[in-house]
């Protein structure tokens, strides 16, 4: 599933949230996609992928093909990627944000 949010002028207020509730959106772009694997899914490279070909599509929807910059992917699963992980451990394309909870994948654009 992949959810599209736009954020609005006014600005986020988080104060009276649960921080479990946004750890991670904090840096909403102008839009956003969002990925979201359940408890059955695991997000692995065909999962990229395809969010990748949904990141694609958006852009050119949206005529912002020279605009990725405004756009920001987001992938929330319940499983740890490991597979996924484990190929781009050790490199430049990989940052651990918060230990076991956030982390940046910089294949092709940021997720």
């Amino acid at each position: 599933m992949v959810v599209v949010t736009k954020l609005e002028d006014e600005p986020v207020n988080f104060d009276d949230v649960n921080i479990d509730y946004y750890q991670g959106f904090e840096n909403l772009n102008e839009h956003n996609l969002i990925s979201f694997k359940s408890f059955n899914e695991s997000f692995n490279q065909t999962a990229i992928e395809e969010f990748y070909g949904h990141f694609t599509n958006y852009k050119k929807m949206r005529n912002l093909e020279d605009k990725p910059e405004k756009i920001n992917l987001y992938a929330v699963t319940h499983h740890f990627p490991e597979k996924l992980f484990n190929r781009y451990k050790n490199t430049k394309f990989f940052d651990c944000i918060t230990e076991n909870r956030i982390y940046d994948l910089n294949v092709f654009t940021p997720v």
